[in-house]
């Protein structure tokens, strides 16, 4: 079972992992910086301008949307080169 899992997660047998795992971990990776990012550009242009919360919430939403949009991205892309793999 343990061998199972292992192939699973892990494409080769010397243990390196599949290029699709590495995609969607850097994708985790981007959807969490963009959001803390617009947060932080936001909180930093409220104190700058004194503009209260009305920045740091534009820059979450578009840091948010700019998330999804890259996970929809890497999701289509991902789709195409798996049934691209599959008719082979």
């Amino acid at each position: 079972m343990t061998s199972v899992l292992v192939l699973g997660i892990f494409g080769r047998n010397d243990g390196t992992p599949r290029p699709t795992l590495q995609r969607a971990m850097g994708l985790g990776f981007f959807m969490v910086g963009s959001v803390v990012g617009g947060y932080l550009v936001g909180s930093y242009l409220d104190s700058r301008f004194g503009t209260a919360p009305r920045l740091m919430l534009i820059f979450l939403f578009l840091g948010i949307a700019s998330g999804f949009l890259e996970f929809y991205r890497v999701a289509k892309k991902l789709q195409a080169e798996e049934e691209k793999a599959r008719k082979r």
